[in-house]
């Protein structure tokens, strides 16, 4: 078969090629076309190798830097040795012949590198990892040679096994962070960080805990908040002489007090928790500022990076500060309210006017079951100045039940000074009935003594803000019985152990 030749296109064996004017032939071009092609492939997949290779290279080069620290605990295979050794080049010979005490420095390119990644994982690490921070970190053991320890990495060469020790000086981490909040004082031991008997730059400086110490330094303690919740739980055999009202407003102060406790609890762990988080970014970012200026030129992707990695930190030291605020907020807002449950004078004059009021309608109330009415109505009531201003016929129940303690004290005291008469002229020492009358009487009297002793304590309560002058007469009264009926008191205890059987058996024979 022939070629023929027209004017747009070449005839040959009976296929048509079209031909342009700068065009040449065409096996030509597909040839061409194909060799790109390949070269192209394998550009890619070379590129793609080189990135892997090297992100692979440079996480060798953390685990270096890592095992040279003694951060890291690892055994190396043979094949990850022969890796590392090609990306560190020289300075391989610090995991074979270095010693801890004279390691040898990376190069400045290498130390930016590590520096660089290790300011990722801890940024990282800081954000996502906060609460679980201290369970990160490897348990280590000591030897003898003073906190030393060795990893041995076995290698092949020539068929045989070579163990090759390599000596690596441990960091010892310690965090002691000892707090007390008592008197609006908070003491931190600053955790650093000790390598050999050199000490390096503390990672977290003396803590500015102030946000610490302005909302929590006068909230109430805990022991007064459970002495409070105690009063409010009596036994059932105890409150007899409580309505169910009455009950019922105890219950519901005993679950607000509790409450507000829980809720104190956690906002203090929360601030807390929210300082040392605050801290910790704070050491990030001053430790990346750092790195930041020293990376000379190495690069403009390595700055920008930077850049974006302080700017997330500002972003997240300012919403730490923000929530630390808002905590201090709340907890100053509670910490009002809580001291509004610790008044002790308003309780006492609450629970004087709840005994006066019942007196008055013929019931009687026990001392506790007073008390835990008091706190009930303050802890669900509120601080209220009314409180301590008693009604016109309180005021006379009160000062008509100080006359009758006070005339209980007088009448006490004088059979008290009878029956010790009686008991002394008696014959038969400890085991007469004049005797038993007198031990008898002797514990009404401690039970009297404690009764005025209380209601002139609450009355006082009043008088510092109430100022009837009837009512500092009568706290002077019983104040002087109770003393005297003390007095008394002790006397007749004396005699009894003057004159009981044991007494007279330990007297030596004439």
């Amino acid at each position: 078969m022939g070629a023929a030749t027209g004017d747009r296109g070449l005839v040959q064996s009976d296929k048509l090629y079209f031909l342009s004017r700068n065009s040449g032939p065409p096996h030509r071009e597909t040839q061409n076309c194909h060799a790109a092609y390949t070269a192209i492939f394998f550009s890619l997949i070379a590129t793609v190798y080189l990135i892997f290779y090297g992100s692979w290279c440079l996480r060798n080069l953390d685990l270096a830097h890592t095992v040279e620290g003694g951060l890291h605990e690892r055994v190396l295979s043979l094949a990850e040795t022969g890796s590392l050794k090609k990306c560190m080049g020289d300075n391989s010979e610090q995991l074979t012949g270095a010693s801890p005490s004279s390691p040898r420095p990376l190069g400045p390119t290498m130390q930016l590198i590590s520096a660089s990644i290790r300011s990722l994982n801890s940024l990282e690490d800081a954000s996502l990892n906060e609460d679980n921070n201290e369970s990160s970190v490897p348990t280590k053991t000591k030897t003898k040679a003073g906190g030393e320890e060795h990893t041995l990495l076995e290698r092949t060469r020539g068929g045989g096994n070579q163990q090759v020790e390599l000596k690596t000086t441990l960091r010892n981490k310690q965090v002691e962070l000892n707090r007390s909040v008592q008197g609006g004082e908070q003491r931190a031991t600053p955790k650093c960080i000790v390598d050999g008997g050199n000490r390096h730059d503390p990672c977290i400086e003396e803590p500015t805990s102030f946000y610490l110490v302005n909302a929590l330094a006068t909230i109430p303690d805990e022991a007064e908040l459970r002495r409070l919740q105690k009063s409010l739980l009596i036994p059932a055999e105890e409150a007899k002489n409580l309505t169910e009202k009455e009950t019922v407003l105890i219950r519901e102060a005993n679950d607000k007090l509790l409450f507000f406790m829980e809720r104190r609890y956690r906002l203090a762990a929360g601030l807390r928790k929210a300082v040392e988080s605050r801290q910790r970014l704070v050491a990030y970012a001053q430790k990346l500022g750092g790195t930041e200026r020293s990376c000379g030129t190495f690069g403009r992707f390595t700055r920008f990076v930077y850049t974006i990695i302080s700017r997330e930190l500002r972003k997240r030291i300012y919403i730490a500060d923000s929530k630390i605020l808002e905590i201090g907020a709340n907890l100053n807002d509670l910490r009002g309210v809580l001291k509004g449950f610790l008044r002790r004078r308003e309780q006492r004059a609450l629970s004087l006017r709840i005994m006066a009021s019942k007196r008055q309608s013929g019931l009687v109330l026990t001392t506790r079951e007073a008390n835990a009415l008091g706190v009930a109505k303050l802890v669900v009531n509120g601080s209220r100045k009314k409180n301590y201003l008693p009604t016109r016929m309180e005021g006379k129940a009160i000062v008509d039940t100080g006359f009758k303690l006070l005339a209980a004290l007088q009448d006490a005291r004088l059979r008290l000074s009878s029956l010790m008469e009686e008991a002394t002229s008696e014959s038969g020492c400890g085991s007469c009935a004049k005797c038993v009358d007198l031990k008898e009487h002797l514990e009404r009297c401690d039970a009297l003594h404690k009764e005025a002793s209380t209601y002139a304590l609450k009355l006082r309560s009043l008088t510092l803000t109430f100022f009837p002058e009837q009512y500092r007469e009568i706290i002077i009264k019983l104040e002087r019985e109770a003393l005297q009926l003390r007095k008394k008191t002790e006397l007749a205890v004396q005699s009894l152990q003057c004159n009981s059987p044991q007494r007279e058996e330990a007297k030596p024979l004439p």
